[in-house]
């Protein structure tokens, strides 16, 4: 009986390390988890915990991706720009 191969399609991924590793892997568990979390938001509760009603967040913001977005630029400290960081006359 004669051996037959499935027909495969061969990917060739060149290995990726050090920070473009890890920036690859943080963005994928940035990007799941809000993406799990948004899923899963809702716009009420989000609300109630604000002690204000869903009509606040209307007013503010098109979407869940939006008041997401603006609430993580709220939160987190600004990425400091590296082509002006170490440069003479920069500030940093």
């Amino acid at each position: 009986m004669a051996h037959v191969t499935p027909n495969r399609t061969e990917v060739h991924r060149s290995r990726r390390r050090g920070e473009v590793l890890e920036r690859a892997l943080y963005e994928a568990t940035v990007g799941r988890t809000l993406a799990s979390w948004i899923r899963q938001a809702d716009d009420g509760r989000i609300a109630a915990r604000a002690h204000t009603g869903k009509a606040a967040l209307y007013r503010r913001w098109a979407s869940k991706h939006d008041l997401v977005h603006a609430a993580l630029v709220f939160a987190l400290p600004p990425v400091p720009s590296r082509a002006r960081a170490g440069r003479p006359g920069m500030p940093c």
